[in-house]
């Protein structure tokens, strides 16, 4: 699969709109809905990201040199947008920028492991 930016965008999106689904002890999940923390505020907020990663994969495809968290921060303001409360996986978010960019730098699976773990490092 060639990874472009509008790929990014798409599998980002899907991955943050699974990921709220599996049922986790203490967690909104599929099956439960904690007070103000409903599992559609989760779904919203991660289709709202997607375009930031889109943004960012042009930027490193572009090889422009910017920050990796350079869309951080107007994700997760705009994760917040259509929906009732500020819910959002912000750990998910914080790992999924440098996934994105070491995905889209390295040119094997196991390169993109052994490039997310340098950065994060």
């Amino acid at each position: 699969m060639q990874l472009t930016p509008d790929t990014i965008q798409d599998l980002v999106t899907i991955a943050f709109a699974l990921e709220p689904l599996a049922d986790k002890p203490g967690c909104t999940s599929r099956t439960v809905d904690l007070p103000g923390k409903p599992l559609s505020d989760f779904v919203i907020a991660g289709i709202n990201v997607g375009k930031y990663f889109r943004l960012h994969a042009h930027d490193v495809l572009a090889n422009i040199e910017s920050p990796i968290f350079n869309y951080f921060l107007p994700a997760l303001q705009n994760a917040n947008a259509y929906k009732s409360a500020k819910t959002l996986n912000f750990g998910l978010l914080e790992i999924m920028f440098p996934v994105v960019s070491a995905c889209l730098r390295a040119s094997t699976a196991a390169g993109a492991v052994d490039a997310t773990i340098h950065v994060m490092q």
